[in-house]
């Protein structure tokens, strides 16, 4: 199953910190743009393993970000993070 999340980056002095704006308390980073989308994909299966089910996806198109923030889309398919 195949869902989209946003998540939303902050530049860091060195990377990105990154998380998603639908699903609380998934949060991480990364030293470049590849990391951090890893890395929050990586948060986000542990979110799942921890709750046990998958959090509703949703695009944000009124999301206010602040100076320097950028969002994007995040492909996610459980079937890839299965253990």
């Amino acid at each position: 199953m195949k869902r989209h999340y946003t998540a939303i980056f902050q530049p860091e002095k060195v990377g990105y910190s990154v998380w998603l704006n639908d699903v609380r308390g998934v949060i991480s980073q990364g030293d470049s743009l590849d990391e951090a989308i890893a890395n929050i994909k990586d948060a986000l299966a542990l979110c799942i393993e921890c709750n046990g089910e998958l959090p509703e996806s949703c695009f944000a198109d009124d999301i206010l970000l602040e100076e320097g923030q950028f969002s994007l889309p995040i492909e996610f398919d459980c079937n890839e993070f299965n253990t």
